[in-house]
């Protein structure tokens, strides 16, 4: 897509990815708890599809009672956010965490991580994610369909579409045993892609060779 934009020919291109270091990521192990707690990482805009997700989790709530939303950032949608939470009388099931260092550790915490932004580069929380193997619901934008594929490492929502969130969302929580196996495919993807290892001598190997020729 940026490639378009800026008319660059793909052939000119050489993607590498965001690495994390995969020492740090132990294997996430769904949370014995009552409450079904999903979890979102990233700045409080209205781009990262933070209408969405509240509406879809408004709409979920009416069918489940024990779960909880996790947002995790800061930033300057949170006044809109809060009125939305007030709103539907479910300021006791959103919480809306501010900044916090290292955040991919509270996803040790949720039993499923969401992502429903509608622009990204290419996510780093997307990738944390991935690596602690807890099962995810994210955008169709290319950012984040380059990182898992559909109904095998994670479930994907079509863009802006509540109705889409919430049905994945539900699905979700009927079929958490398949999801599950999701996340677990798609920690052994990350870690084959995405290590820091691999991605610093994809670095070294694409410099070398730019500077060789």
């Amino acid at each position: 897509s940026n490639a378009q934009k800026l008319g660059i020919p793909l052939k000119k291109i050489h993607v590498v990815y965001r690495g994390r270091d995969t020492a740090l990521f132990h294997q996430w192990v769904a949370p014995e708890t009552d409450c079904f707690r999903l979890v979102c990482i990233g700045r409080l805009y209205e781009k990262k599809g933070y209408p969405e997700l509240l509406q879809a989790f408004i709409k979920l709530s009416e069918t489940y009672n024990n779960i909880e939303l996790e947002i995790l950032g800061e930033g300057d949608y949170r006044i809109e956010m809060e009125k939305t939470i007030q709103q539907a009388n479910l300021q006791n099931h959103i919480k809306l965490c501010g900044n916090v260092p290292n955040a991919w550790k509270s996803i040790y915490n949720a039993h499923c991580f969401v992502f429903p932004s509608r622009f990204e580069g290419f996510s780093g929380a997307l990738v944390e994610a991935m690596m602690t193997g807890i099962p995810i619901i994210a955008s169709d934008i290319p950012m984040n369909t380059e990182a898992f594929t559909d109904k095998e490492t994670a479930l994907v929502h079509r863009l802006k579409d509540v109705d889409d969130l919430y049905d994945n969302m539900r699905y979700m929580m009927e079929n958490y045993d398949a999801m599950k196996k999701m996340g677990e495919r798609a920690r052994l993807v990350a870690t084959e892609r995405f290590d820091i290892k691999v991605i610093a001598r994809q670095y070294e190997s694409l410099l070398r060779k730019t500077v060789n020729n």
